[in-house]
């Protein structure tokens, strides 16, 4: 009888447990939150294509006329965005606040993004030439702590 009473007690505890963790993010009716999932993305300097990464034609591993950003020591120009969907149509950033612009380089000391006060991490920025040298950059769409959207890598030829 004692031990009837345990398993009861025990299994009651379990299921009160699994009942209360499960909160309204992870409920399975609830819509999911979307994600901005496109397959490349472009690169603008008032209107000209510095950077043209559609992911299933993007040479890996190379530094082509086309696939590299070339920039100077200092600011570079204002740079906007422009995303491919799966069509390979050209869509604008996601308007979402809660997903930003980054990137990750191979090596910071020779460049890095650099926002105008107020947009950091806003689809428009410039990329600051530190030193002569090429790194390689991982451009980032973050939402909610990881990345919705990455590039390969993508030369970055400070002259």
């Amino acid at each position: 009888m004692l031990r009837l009473k345990s398993i009861f007690i025990i299994t009651a505890i379990l299921i009160t447990i699994s009942l209360s963790g499960c909160s309204e993010d992870s409920d399975p009716i609830a819509p999911q939150e979307e994600h901005f999932e496109p397959v490349g993305m472009v690169i603008f300097d008032s209107g000209i294509k510095v950077l043209d990464y559609y992911a299933p034609d993007f040479p890996t591993g190379t530094t082509e006329i086309g696939d590299t950003i070339k920039i100077s020591i200092g600011l570079s120009p204002h740079y906007t965005l422009k995303f491919y969907d799966e069509t390979k149509t050209l869509i604008d950033p996601p308007t979402d606040p809660d997903m930003t612009f980054g990137a990750v380089f191979s090596n910071a000391s020779i460049a890095q993004l650099q926002w105008d006060a107020g947009e950091e991490g806003s689809f428009a920025f410039h990329i600051n030439g530190l030193a002569v040298g090429i790194t390689k950059a991982e451009f980032q769409i973050l939402h909610a702590g990881h990345a919705d959207f990455r590039t390969l890598l993508v030369p970055i030829l400070v002259q």
